[in-house]
């Protein structure tokens, strides 16, 4: 049975309609296909150009934290140095304050130094805001233990005091968080951002505390981070002009940013070493506290941002996309209205238009094509040649309208009792052929019989007051006159033409009596 469909295909293959039809299919397909294969390319270059960007951001992140971890290294070396000069040297307050000034000189990354005495003195050296090269310092002294003095100097850029005054404090600087944070470490310990009543400034401070051989504080010697040149150190990064770089403590407080737009206050120490991506940006956390700080370093930017020739390539692929789904629509249009004439054009090349089978011209390619076909499974074939009895009258009496009916019953119950490798054609009139192909197992002349029996009923059921309307049948194998086509023909037209001569409403082979 699968064989003989197979050879319902060829033959329909064989056909040019046929053939024009499965062409536009497959130009169809090749267009969809080509369209599938950009969206999935383009898919795959989207997501490449993804992880790149990702990569970008990761590396971006790693060195943003870099520049953040040196600038902090750079304090606490500045802070190591002072602490060791204090604890060897015991300088007075004029020689810390040249220590101080020499150590600022040689580093960027610190804003300001200071050590502060178990007793509240505290002695201060800080960058002049705006002036490179000049200085603030404070001197805080405690005379009578309870209120203190600050005295505040300004040095121009050769070291030279150029105004100095006095007031009274009344905050001890022993009482400070950084003071407090360093004596309760044996490290280094960072704050801030925090305010630092001695200098009225908003401070990030990195402090360690000078213990005597018993653990006794003497002194607590302090940096502050400098975080405009940390801020210029950032902006200097490729984030692109969308991109944002942000330092972030625990509490969401901005240590220092780069950029606009940054989710610095989003972040969270928990999401560190995290990358989420949101509206086209992706966002990189780095956590900091292996270095002693809860800050968190964020950098967030997008593709397009990082490189514009990604968003140039995929403004170039969409356009290419669009352009071919407008192509492939109008390519499907174009089809959908040719189908229908294609298929008109196929059957009026193929079929008879009144009992739509096939038409006498198509018969003998796909003749020659089942019997191909049999040839090479070692299997067979049947011709049979059908004729309606007494048509003649049922067109005279009744109308050529009812003789067209009767011929399109035919047709109908023809179809439906034939396989699907079979091929019925109207060959001229009130004439049929039928060719069948024939298994190891099958008995023509059960099917032929058949076939002519559920005709022959179909018709009493419409005609039911016409009983000599009925029909003969004639056949032969090609067991029995060989594989040409013409022979078969007129070898299955000759046995019923013998056989109407001798009865009507009967089977006939070519070399049998009625069946």
């Amino acid at each position: 049975m699968g064989g003989m469909r197979r050879a319902a295909w060829k033959r329909r293959l064989s056909q040019p309609a046929t053939r024009l039809a499965t062409v536009a299919g497959l130009v169809v397909a090749l267009v969809v296909g080509q369209f599938v294969l950009l969206i999935a390319g383009s898919a795959a270059a989207d997501r490449g150009a993804s992880h790149a960007a990702r990569d970008s951001i990761e590396y971006l992140a790693d060195i943003s934290q870099e520049r953040v971890v040196n600038a902090m290294r750079s304090v606490g070396h500045a802070v190591g140095d002072t602490a060791r000069y204090v604890r060897v040297s015991q300088p007075d307050t004029e020689e810390l304050l040249a220590m101080l000034s020499a150590e600022l000189d040689n580093i960027v990354a610190a804003d300001a130094l200071s050590v502060t005495y178990a007793n509240g003195n505290f002695v201060e050296l800080r960058r002049s805001e705006g002036r490179y090269g000049e200085y603030v310092s404070y001197v805080v002294t405690y005379g009578d233990g309870t209120v203190a003095t600050r005295t505040t100097s300004v040095y121009d850029e050769n070291h030279k005091i150029i105004s100095s005054g006095a007031s009274l404090l009344t905050f001890g600087p022993t009482r400070t968080e950084t003071y407090l944070a360093a004596v309760t470490s044996a490290q280094l310990a960072w704050t801030g951002p925090v305010f630092d009543p001695v200098s009225d400034a908003d401070v990030v401070r990195a402090s360690l505390a000078l213990r005597d051989p018993e653990g006794t504080v003497g002194a607590v010697v302090s940096a502050d981070l400098a975080l405009a040149p940390l801020r210029v150190s950032l902006s200097t990064l490729p984030a692109g002009a969308d991109g944002a770089i942000a330092v972030t403590s625990g509490d969401g407080t901005i240590v220092a940013s780069r950029g606009s737009g940054s989710a610095a206050a989003d972040v969270s120490p928990e999401g560190a070493d995290a990358m989420g991506l949101e509206r086209g940006f992706a966002t990189v956390y780095r956590d900091m506290s292996e270095y002693g700080v809860d800050w968190v370093v964020e950098v967030r930017a997008s593709a397009e941002g990082l490189n514009e020739g990604y968003g140039r390539l995929r403004d170039t692929l969409d356009g290419v996309m669009g352009g071919l789904m407008i192509l492939t629509v109008a390519l499907g249009y174009l089809l959908a209205r040719l189908w229908s004439p294609m298929i008109a054009m196929r059957n009026g090349a193929e079929r008879d238009a009144l009992t739509g089978l096939y038409n006498r011209r198509h018969v003998d390619a796909a003749a020659e094509s089942m019997l191909r076909f049999a040839d090479r499974t070692e299997s067979g074939a049947a011709f049979v040649m059908l004729d309606l009895d007494d048509f003649k009258s049922v067109n005279d009496d009744l109308g050529h309208g009812e003789g067209d009916r009767a011929l399109q019953t035919v047709g109908a119950r023809v179809l439906q009792e034939i396989r699907a490798g079979d091929l019925a054609a109207r060959w001229g009139g009130d004439e049929f052929l039928l060719v069948l192909l024939l298994a190891q197992d099958d008995e023509a002349e059960q099917m032929v019989e058949r076939i002519r029996t559920a005709v022959s009923e179909a018709l009493a059921d419409v005609f039911p007051g016409r009983p000599d309307l009925g029909v003969t049948a004639g056949y032969a194998t090609t067991d029995m006159v060989g594989d040409d086509v013409g022979v078969l023909i007129a070898s299955a037209d000759r046995a019923l033409v013998r056989g109407k001569a001798v009865a009507k409403g009967y089977t006939y082979a070519l070399t049998t009596s009625p069946i």
